[in-house]
Order: C-alpha cells, then sequence, then structure tokens
C-alpha cells in the first residue's frame, strides 16, 4: 500500500501523496532542458525524469501533483512559441503531453486505477474543512489558534457547523483544512497570513 511505502521511507519532507508535489515543481526545469539545444544524454535524462516523476505521482495517487503536472505542460507550450525553443516544439510538445498521460494512466492501471477514482469522488467534501477553518479564523482573526492547531481543533468547530443536506460530509478525522490559504488564516491569522 501506498501510505506504508510513504511512512517506511521515513523521508519527514514526504508525508502524505500530495508531498510529491515537489516533484512537479522540478518538471518545468527538465523542459527547459529539452527546449534547448542539450546534448542528446541530457535530453534522454530529461525524459526520463518527467516520465518518473509522472509514474511515482501515479503510484502514490497524489491528485494535485498529476494535475499541476498538465498545467505545466501547458505553460511549456506559451514557452514554445518562441523562435528559440530549439528541440522541444509545439508538435513535439504536444506528443510528448500524449505520452506523459498515457505513461500516468499505464502506471495508475498498474494497481487497478485508485488515482482515476480519486477524480469521480464527491467534489463537495472538503467544503465542511473550509468552513471549519473560515470559523476558526473568525474566532481569533488577528493571531490565530497557533501552528498546527487545526486537527486540535476540527470536531469541536465541526460540531457547532449547520451542515446543509446537500453538501457530503466525510466522517472520518481530518488534521487540515484541505486550502493552506485558510489553514494559515485559522491557525496564524492574518498577521501569520500577511507573513
Amino acid at each position: 500500500d501506498y501510505l506504508r511505502w510513504i511512512n517506511h521511507m521515513g523521508n519527514p519532507n514526504l508525508l502524505v501523496p500530495n508531498d510529491l508535489i515537489i516533484l512537479v515543481v522540478l518538471i518545468p526545469f527538465s523542459l527547459v532542458l529539452l527546449s534547448g539545444k542539450s546534448h542528446l544524454i541530457i535530453r534522454i535524462l530529461s525524459i526520463s525524469s518527467v516520465v518518473m516523476s509522472i509514474c511515482t505521482v501515479s503510484v502514490y495517487r497524489s491528485r494535485g501533483a498529476l494535475i499541476l503536472i498538465f498545467v505545466s505542460f501547458f505553460a511549456m507550450t506559451g514557452y514554445l512559441k518562441s523562435p528559440s525553443s530549439g528541440f522541444l516544439s509545439l508538435r513535439r510538445m504536444a506528443v510528448f503531453t500524449l505520452f506523459a498521460g498515457a505513461a500516468a494512466l499505464f502506471a495508475d492501471m498498474l494497481f487497478g486505477f485508485p488515482l482515476m477514482s480519486k477524480f469521480s469522488g464527491p467534489w463537495d467534501a472538503r467544503i465542511l474543512y473550509w468552513l471549519v477553518a473560515w470559523s476558526l479564523f473568525t474566532d481569533a482573526p488577528l493571531l490565530g489558534h497557533g501552528p498546527r492547531t487545526y486537527g486540535a481543533f476540527y470536531e469541536t468547530y465541526k460540531q457547532g457547523i449547520e451542515v446543509p443536506d446537500w453538501l457530503t460530509v466525510d466522517p472520518r478525522f481530518t488534521p487540515w483544512a484541505h486550502n493552506l490559504y485558510l489553514e494559515t488564516l485559522a491557525e496564524q491569522g492574518i498577521l501569520g497570513f500577511a507573513c
């Protein structure tokens, strides 16, 4: 199971699948190396890096990272409109994007499509988390409740929110707000958010 793999690695920077977004941050660098007039070995390493990142993100089921990968591919097409785009033309970028999507699907297929199933879940399940964070913020707007306190106050504040019938409520404990901006406001207030 992918969560056991994360725990087994013992990396303090990798606690949940979305922490793999660090790989996504590196993808544009590989794409830029592909777009220049780099040596064949550099291009092969760049392609390998991107494919391995996509497969890793798929295996660890990071929906946010997968979305950001394709956002970075889309952004790269804007860069390729310049005449100095080198090896990676718009046509090659389109083929590379299709290949990347196929690699993600293949890696996900090996495990029975668990990543794709995350895209079909209820879209509104996080609204309650955001409402809790907003309630925390409105109770302590200047300094917040303190770092990493969202989880400590979650159940208490959740009970005080009148939930509409149309809203999906996840019964599991949620230690974070699934929105860094709201979580920062709740835990560190306006002053912490401003920093």
